[in-house]
């Protein structure tokens, strides 16, 4: 994760969780409390996805559940840049291990995470 000036990880990760509760609330009203612990949950998930796997439940644009083992290990390697979570606005890419392409879910649309081996 590439750093803002002198913003350590953990402030980095802390506005990111602070600008994505905004968001929850002002464009999907949700309670702060509610937009908290996702917000909280999704910078979970993809600081596990960046170094690990994950299994990641979401609903799909047309409502449809999805449930996706995850990773972000081979970003880099890929896209032949860091992964920089400070870009993330509105969707998620992930890898998705068993379909071997890469794929997203809107941020909004993240119903759990879990780590897996």
């Amino acid at each position: 994760m590439k750093q803002h000036e002198n913003q350590s990880p953990a402030s980095l990760n802390e506005a990111l969780v602070e600008k994505w509760k905004k968001r929850f609330m002002f464009e999907k009203e949700y309670s702060e409390k509610c937009a908290e612990y996702l917000a909280r949950r999704l910078s979970g998930a993809i600081n596990h996805m960046q170094y690990g796997y994950a299994l990641i439940a979401f609903h799909k644009q047309d409502a449809t559940f999805q449930l996706a083992k995850a990773t972000l290990i081979p970003y880099e390697s890929f896209f032949h840049r860091p992964y920089e979570v400070q870009r993330v606005e509105s969707t998620v890419v992930y890898w998705d291990v068993e379909k071997q392409a890469w794929r997203s879910f809107q941020l909004e649309n993240l119903l759990e995470w879990r780590p897996v081996c």
